[in-house]
């Protein structure tokens, strides 16, 4: 279920699986893509550690810089990361992480475990390549340190008190009672 074109909506519902198929499709991965689009959207995502919404992202890694490109998703209770690591040109692998929860989640630290996650995939993808990838090691992330906000973040307040129907309160000023 997609309730709005850009996803941020309770009410869209797209398991991880899916998720890496549209991934997979928009990154031209699949027989039937068009290849000039294809790498049209692959421009249009952040790369890890450089810009966009994963700019301050995977900053203590190897993997930034391009081998990892992808884009972020957080509302209150959802905090997602789906793209490409690109880290064996002959397998590029497409992922979607999605961590949801009932109440709000804290970001920094579902973020930090999402790196985490894709520390170990690297591990894994540096050890089976088919030509020994020309990386150094793959070292785990640095720890938990509070990060700057992403882009677009500053709405993700609004987005949620909208869906809740409750006023908006600009940052740093405290709830009305």
């Amino acid at each position: 279920t997609l309730d709005t074109g850009s996803g941020l909506s309770y009410r869209t519902q797209i398991s991880t699986k899916e998720l890496v198929s549209v991934v997979r499709s928009a990154a031209g991965f699949t027989k039937d893509a068009d290849a000039a689009t294809a790498q049209q959207w692959r421009k249009s995502l952040s790369i890890a550690g450089t810009d966009g919404t994963l700019r301050y992202r995977f900053r203590g890694t190897d993997v930034r810089g391009g081998k990892i490109v992808g884009k972020t998703g957080t509302l209150s209770t959802v905090v997602a990361l789906s793209g490409i690591l690109d880290l064996d040109p002959s397998r590029p692998l497409a992922f979607a992480l999605v961590t949801n929860g009932d109440s709000p989640l804290s970001k920094p630290i579902v973020r930090k475990a999402h790196e985490q996650v894709i520390s170990e995939i690297c591990k894994y993808l540096s050890k089976t390549a088919k030509q020994p990838a020309k990386l150094p090691p793959v070292t785990a992330p640095a720890p938990l340190v509070p990060l700057a906000p992403d882009e677009g973040e500053e709405t993700e307040g609004a987005i949620d008190h909208e869906t809740a129907g409750q006023p908006v309160v600009p940052p740093g000023e405290p709830p009305a009672r």
